[in-house]
């Protein structure tokens, strides 16, 4: 893990940030210019890691590296016009957005197999990877 303690990072949570499109769609016209959708919360890479192997029960090491000296030390983003324009702000925290991912993947692990989830993309064969393997619904012609 690169950069575990020093590298300041956030993430939002997928249902926040669809939240947050869908209201940004719903907008009139005279809404206009760019506008972050994000979670302005800062944690290290460092947290994170440590957050992931701790609610996966992983063995996995951290390993910390050097930071690249043209990374950015600051990423927050500014998430006002939002909250002014859409009434939207972030609700789900990241150990609670992580425990809902984790549950997910190890309801699909018990159902369909680890087969389904390669572990490292780059070590599947040829031809073998299924980019629908994590769709949630169990009908082929719904995965088509």
């Amino acid at each position: 893990m690169l950069n575990a303690d020093r590298d300041p990072d956030r993430r939002c949570y997928v249902d926040d940030l669809v939240d947050g499109l869908m209201r940004l769609m719903a907008t009139p016209g005279e809404v206009i210019g760019p506008m972050n959708l994000g979670n302005p919360v800062e944690f290290t890479i460092g947290q994170l890691a440590e957050l992931v192997v701790a609610l996966t029960g992983s063995s996995s090491k951290i390993v910390y590296r050097p930071l690249p000296s043209d990374d950015p030390k600051q990423r927050c983003p500014d998430i006002g016009f939002a909250q002014q324009h859409l009434g939207w702000s972030p609700k789900v925290e990241l150990r609670q957005g992580l425990a809902k991912t984790v549950a997910y993947f190890e309801q699909l692990l018990r159902r369909q197999g680890p087969q389904t989830c390669p572990k490292r993309i780059d070590k599947v064969a040829p031809g073998s990877y299924q980019p629908n393997a994590f769709n949630r619904s169990e009908d082929p012609q719904e995965q088509a």
